[in-house]
């Protein structure tokens, strides 16, 4: 039981591995204010440093390996087209796998693509999420940064950055009991899974 608690446990944290994070006083898609990437741990660590030298617009850098990432001037992120297209792909692929109707999972779903029906999505994810003992405003936070996500197969790199800082946070605050009724949970669980594909279509292409 403690090894199957532990799997799972890790099947969110690995969201975590070199996860590209934005430092905002936004929860929603704006424009990022700091860069940067959480320290390597094995554990449950969200923390982050932050590199003084990605905060000058059009500056380019390697926060990912193998992947440049630039500044614009208005503060957002811009990746390379092929890292940019990759990233659209996996998008894509994710919006074609429709859930089950008037389940949980589809809620969810609605909220990543703006869907009609997105604000009672919100309302259950927020319920979710406080019951398992992630506070009402790091909710509120992660939910506005996936509102829309995926609406247009193409994917915002700045949102998705804040987006996966703010599941760090939820992670975070998750109990060893609570870790894997999260990661069994068919639509937070999938949406998990979801962002960790994202995350992975940052990664350099070979």
């Amino acid at each position: 039981m403690n090894k199957q608690k532990l799997s799972l446990g890790l099947s969110l944290v690995l969201v975590l591995s070199s996860s590209l994070v934005v430092t905002s006083n936004r929860a929603n898609a704006g424009t990022a204010g700091a860069l940067g990437i959480p320290a390597d741990s094995s554990g449950i660590s969200g923390d982050s440093f932050v590199p003084t030298n990605v905060e000058i617009p059009g500056s380019s850098n390697s926060l990912l390996p193998g992947v440049n990432l630039e500044i614009s001037a208005n503060g957002e992120i811009i990746v390379p087209q092929e890292v940019q297209n990759n990233l659209n792909n996996i998008a894509i692929n994710i919006i074609r796998q429709t859930p089950e109707p008037n389940t949980f999972a589809a809620a969810i779903y609605i909220v990543l693509v703006g869907g009609v029906g997105a604000e009672e999505g919100k309302a259950q994810i927020q319920s979710a999420l406080t019951s398992y003992g992630v506070t009402a405003q790091s909710a509120q936070a992660f939910i506005s940064s996936i509102t829309g996500l995926l609406a247009s197969g193409d994917v915002n790199v700045t949102q998705l950055a804040v987006a996966i800082n703010n599941w760090n946070e939820i992670v975070k605050q998750l109990s060893p009991n609570e870790l894997p009724k999260v990661a069994n949970n068919p639509g937070l669980g999938k949406l998990a899974r979801d962002i960790k594909q994202l995350r992975a279509a940052l990664k350099k292409l070979r």
